[in-house]
């Protein structure tokens, strides 16, 4: 069981679809609140495309944690 919920980790934080969620529900924030003004959504979008880097490396990152997961699961 426990292989189980590690394998649908490791699919659910591979697919793209679910990092490109994330994206998309950054974007999605950062819009509605920057909306008002252009100039200023403009300057901070560097900032948005920065979060979305940080949050692929902690997918990266969480990737890690269930690759060694799934060793000491398969391991016992």
């Amino acid at each position: 069981m426990t292989s189980y919920i590690v394998d649908e980790v490791t699919l659910e934080l591979n697919n793209s679809a679910f990092k490109e969620k994330i994206r998309y529900e950054l974007r999605k924030e950062f819009c509605e609140v920057y909306s008002k003004n252009e100039h200023f959504y403009q300057e901070h979008f560097a900032r948005l495309n920065k979060i979305i880097e940080d949050k692929d490396t902690e997918i990266k990152k969480l990737l890690n944690i269930v690759e060694i997961l799934s060793k000491k699961v398969n391991s016992n």
